[in-house]
């Protein structure tokens, strides 16, 4: 229900200033506690988007799903997780996605072993358009440790992350090592030059030294400080 269990703000409901208030004394009311049937809150969210279903496909739309959750799915009424809330939760991710025009993305607001290890073995096995965030740290190291340490990754980058997006090479980052193409499109991206980066290597890599130089310093998310939005060195390694 609005207001106990979600809060939407939106301009038709008035000056967002305010919704943005109350949407914050309501997060300030309900921090973590209790269950977790996240099961439960997607089929809520299914039955919402099934009535405008159609008015989405009229217009062409797509839904950003972000879950924000510190622990494993469990049922309304226990407080410990099961292989059966384990099931039910894939389960309910896979119908939302293959049967709605979703993009997943699951938040992850804990530093537990087995609670990462689940999420992130859905991130791996599920054929579906998820993508499965640590903090800004853990997943810096994370893109690091799969061959894109070239990347500062910085705040704005998790941001982006966190609220779900259509270019694919974002969700690919922490998974494996970018292919010449994709870390074109990447920097291309995140140095937001004002003309196409060359695809030629020398070329590009001449072009990207330049743009260093122009660029503002990004914090760096895993080393805690400033520094270029990308490793020149490591770069020309990719």
């Amino acid at each position: 229900q609005d207001a106990r269990d979600l809060m939407t703000v939106t301009r038709d409901k008035g000056p967002q200033e305010e919704q943005v208030a109350l949407l914050k004394n309501f997060l300030d009311r309900n921090g973590p506690r209790g269950v977790t049937p996240i099961s439960a809150r997607i089929q809520d969210v299914k039955q919402r988007i099934k009535t405008v279903f159609s008015e989405m496909v009229a217009q062409g739309n797509l839904v950003f799903f972000v879950l924000v959750t510190d622990g494993l799915p469990t049922s309304p009424t226990a407080g410990e997780c099961h292989d059966s809330d384990k099931k039910e939760f894939v389960q309910s991710l896979r119908s939302l996605a293959t049967e709605y025009p979703v993009q997943l993305v699951v938040r992850l607001c804990t530093d537990e072993t087995e609670i990462a290890k689940f999420y992130a073995e859905i991130d791996k096995e599920l054929e579906m358009p998820v993508d499965i965030l640590d903090d800004p740290a853990a997943e810096g190291r994370e893109l690091a440790k799969n061959g894109n340490a070239w990347l500062t990754y910085t705040p704005v980058l998790h941001r982006m992350r966190e609220a779900g997006t259509l270019t694919r090479v974002f969700d690919t980052v922490d998974e494996r090592a970018l292919q010449p193409p994709e870390i074109v499109k990447l920097v291309q991206l995140v140095s937001d030059s004002p003309v196409p980066l060359p695809e030629d290597p020398k070329q590009f890599i001449a072009a990207v030294d330049a743009l260093i130089r122009q660029k503002p310093q990004v914090f760096d998310c895993v080393r805690g400080q400033m520094g270029p939005f990308v490793d020149i060195g490591g770069l020309r390694s990719a």
